[in-house]
C-alpha cells in the first residue's frame, strides 16, 4: 500500500513517525512523508524506509492559524495547494495523518480533490485535553484566540470521518469509546522504547550503580523530557525543600528545556536549594547515559484528562534501564507501575504525600535492583516498540484499499 504521512514538523525529527515509517516499509508498504520545507534541506529525500517530500507550506502563518482550525480552516488551505500539486504525480493510497489537527488536512484535500482515499488519525495524544493544559492555550493571546470546545465538537467530527483511528493508550481508547467511537476502530500503538535505539553502546556499558547500594548515601533522581507547568517539576523541586528530606543526600537532575525553566530555576533559588542541577536539552543519543548513571527516574506530571489518557515515552525508556520510577499518579502511569511492582507513585498536587513516597522508596533501597529487573523484563517481553510495531503493521492489514 502507498501510504502518505503528513505530519506538521521539519522531517525528520519526529521518533514516532520515524519507527512507525520504519515499521511499515519493512511490512512491505511504500511510505511518503509530506512535511514542511526546511533550507538547507532537499525537496525530496530517500531516507530508505520512507520519501521524504518537504513541501513549501508557509511555516509562520501555519503556525498562526492552526490554533483556529475548528472555526477557520485556513491552517488547511495553506497545506492543500502545495500538497494536492505533488499528488498529481506521486500516487498515494491512504492519508496518514499524525496529530488532530492534521486530519482536517487530510479531509479538506480529499473533498477538493473529489477522491475517495481512507484517512487514518495518528493521534498522538489528546489535543483538546492538552489545550486546557498547554501554556500556549492559557495565556495571552492563546486565551483569547482558541476555542477549546470548538475543538472538542470538530474533534468528534472529524474522527468520524476516518477510517482507522490510532491512539497511544488503552486509556486513550476507552476515552474515545466513551464518546461514541466504535471500538472497532481504534487501534492501540503505544509510545513504547525502542530497544534497537534507545540504548547504550557497548564499550560505554559499565556496572550497574545499583550494585554497590550498601555503600552509597547520595541517591540522584532523574527527569529528562520538556519542562512546563504541567510536567510538574516544580512539586518535585517543591518536595526536596521540605523537612523531612532537608538531612538526606538527595540530588535532582533535570534534562530538558521548555517554556517553565526560568520559573523553576528561580524556585530552586528562592528556597536555596544547591542538590537541583539544570543540563539543558541533549540529544536524543545522549539521554540513555543519563539515565544509567541516576537512581530513581521521575515523571511528576499534573493529573488531568490530557495526561491521564497518554503515556510518555520517558516510562519504558527508563524501565528499559532497569530504573525504579516514581511518577505522580495519572492512570496510564500508575497502571503500568503497579501492574509490573518496579516503583511507586504519589498523588498529583500532594506534596507532603510525595515526600512520604521519597522516603518510602529510599528506605527500600535494596529492594531497587529487583524493581528494576522487574521493569528490564516487562520492556523486553511486553512494553517494547515490537509490539506497538505489530499492532500497527497488523490494522493496516485489515484495510481495504478502496474507502467505505
Amino acid at each position: 500500500m502507498r501510504i502518505g504521512m503528513v505530519v506538521d514538523k521539519i522531517f525528520p525529527t519526529d521518533e514516532r513517525v520515524e519507527y512507525e515509517a520504519r515499521s511499515l516499509a519493512q511490512d512491505g508498504h511504500q511510505v511518503s512523508i509530506f512535511s514542511y520545507s526546511h533550507p538547507g534541506k532537499d525537496t525530496q529525500e530517500d531516507l530508505g524506509y520512507a520519501k521524504v517530500v518537504r513541501l513549501p507550506v508557509n511555516r509562520f502563518f501555519a503556525k498562526k492559524f492552526k490554533q483556529i482550525t475548528p472555526i477557520l480552516p485556513v491552517f488547511s488551505m495553506l497545506w492543500r495547494k502545495p500538497l494536492s500539486r505533488i499528488l498529481k504525480s506521486q500516487s498515494i493510497d491512504i492519508f496518514h495523518a499524525h496529530d488532530l489537527y492534521m486530519v482536517p488536512v487530510c479531509l479538506f484535500l480529499r473533498e477538493k480533490m473529489g477522491a475517495r482515499i481512507p484517512i487514518i488519525a495518528d493521534l498522538h495524544e489528546n489535543y483538546p485535553a492538552a489545550l486546557d493544559v498547554y501554556d500556549f492555550a492559557n495565556t495571552f493571546p492563546g486565551s483569547i484566540v482558541i476555542d477549546k470546545s470548538s475543538w472538542k465538537k470538530k474533534e468528534l467530527e472529524w474522527l468520524r470521518k476516518t477510517k482507522k483511528i490510532i491512539v497511544v493508550i488503552e486509556e486513550s481508547k476507552q476515552y474515545y469509546i466513551q464518546r461514541g467511537i466504535p471500538s472497532h476502530k481504534i487501534h492501540i500503538v503505544p509510545n513504547y522504547v525502542n530497544l534497537q535505539r534507545f540504548h547504550l553502546p557497548q564499550e560505554k556499558l559499565q556496572t550497574s550503580r545499583t550494585d554497590n547500594l550498601s555503600t552509597r548515601e547520595t541517591t540522584n533522581f532523574l527527569y529528562i523530557g520538556a519542562i512546563n507547568y504541567h510536567r510538574g517539576l516544580q512539586e518535585i523541586i517543591n518536595a526536596l525543600a521540605q523537612p523531612k528530606l532537608k538531612g538526606l543526600k538527595l540530588k535532582l537532575w533535570i534534562v530538558g528545556d521548555g517554556s517553565y525553566l526560568d520559573h523553576l530555576q528561580f524556585l530552586t533559588n528562592e528556597l536555596h536549594l544547591e542538590n537541583v542541577y539544570f543540563f539543558g536539552r541533549k540529544p536524543h543519543t545522549e539521554l540513555p547515559k543519563y539515565i544509567q548513571d541516576s537512581d530513581i527516574c521521575l515523571i511528576p506530571h499534573i493529573k488531568s484528562l490530557h495526561t491521564d489518557t497518554t503515556i510518555p515515552h520517558k516510562l519504558t525508556q527508563y524501565m528499559a534501564f532497569k530504573k525504579p520510577v516514581l511518577a505522580s499518579n495519572c492512570t496510564p502511569i500508575k497502571r503500568i507501575i503497579q501492574q509490573v511492582k518496579s516503583g511507586y507513585t504519589y498523588k498529583s498536587g500532594d506534596i507532603e504525600h510525595l515526600v512520604n513516597q521519597i522516603l518510602l522508596l529510599i528506605s527500600k533501597r535494596q529492594e531497587w535492583p529487583v524493581m528494576g529487573k522487574r521493569a528490564y523484563d516487562a520492556v523486553q517481553n511486553s512494553f517494547n516498540w515490537g509490539v506497538s510495531s505489530t499492532n500497527l503493521t497488523e490494522m493496516y492489514k485489515t484495510i481495504s484499499h478502496n474507502y467505505e
